[in-house]
């Protein structure tokens, strides 16, 4: 092989070598995330997103898993109150004053902190039956921080932007509650999907429970244990409540909310 020759094959492997660790041509491979007109990132298809518990989580990702199909249908019955029919079972849920409807009912944002509280009961009591850990009764509370701005006339995202979960669970040491929190990170299936569109929040609070009808105000659902059995009380709140009630007693309306991003 010539001089020549040789020195052409070294010129083309130093390029091969050096687009292989450049950045810039790294950079245009990565996918890329996609900002909407709302100005909120969206990770783009097939990009690892971080979950709260540092286990990595592919958007988009389809592995070849078993799927089992939840559904449910709602019928408008009246204007601003609709029928849920899920399973067998029937109940009302009203549209909030934001959208006209009388929110006497539970509304959606009450079902959506409903869900992610109660699966979050079921996971820790389930949890506790099965390693025999000593819970006496569980308690928990959430709230949610969205922009109701958006709601009313879609000028910003009205997306819930954090999740606060407050837990009692009596009985139970930090080791213990450790124990049944790690089981509700990766198995709640509310918890891993909403974790991907918000941070979630969680504080183990202390407080005596006095009775089954003991009010929760935010999520109002409240599930005091007896063994591996449970009794489950349910308090509709202030009839006329506005969507987004808290429990220290503000209240997110359109006009309090104008503004939020």
């Amino acid at each position: 092989m010539t001089v020549k020759k040789l020195l052409m094959v070294a010129l083309v492997v130093a390029l091969m070598l050096a687009s292989s660790s450049s950045p810039v041509l790294t950079a245009m491979a990565a996918p890329v995330a996609q900002e909407n007109s709302k100005g909120d990132t969206e990770p783009a298809a097939g990009e690892a997103a971080e979950t709260d518990n540092g286990t990595a989580d592919v958007v988009g990702d389809q592995e070849d898993l078993e799927l089992t199909t939840a559904a449910l249908s709602a019928t408008l019955v009246q204007p601003g109150r609709s029928i849920v029919h899920a399973r067998g079972n029937h109940f009302v849920v009203d549209s909030p004053p934001v959208l006209g409807g009388p929110n006497e009912e539970r509304n959606p944002i009450d079902l959506l902190l409903g869900a992610l509280a109660t699966c979050g009961l079921f996971i820790y009591e389930s949890g506790a039956v099965e390693l025999g850990m000593p819970l006496e009764s569980l308690d928990v509370s959430v709230e949610g921080d969205l922009a109701v701005q958006g709601l009313k006339d879609g000028s910003v995202n009205p997306r819930v932007r954090e999740f606060r979960v407050m837990i009692d669970a009596q009985g139970l040491s930090d080791e213990e509650f450790e124990v049944l929190h790690e089981r509700w990170q990766a198995r709640c299936p509310v918890y891993t999907t909403l974790i991907r569109s918000a941070p979630i929040e969680v504080v183990r609070v202390n407080h005596e429970v006095d009775s089954a009808n003991e009010v929760l105000d935010v999520v109002r659902f409240k599930q005091v244990l007896d063994g591996a059995a449970g009794q489950t009380a349910v308090d509709q709140g202030e009839e006329g409540a506005d969507m987004g009630a808290t429990a220290d007693g503000t209240v997110d309306t359109a006009g309090e909310q104008a503004g939020n991003g």
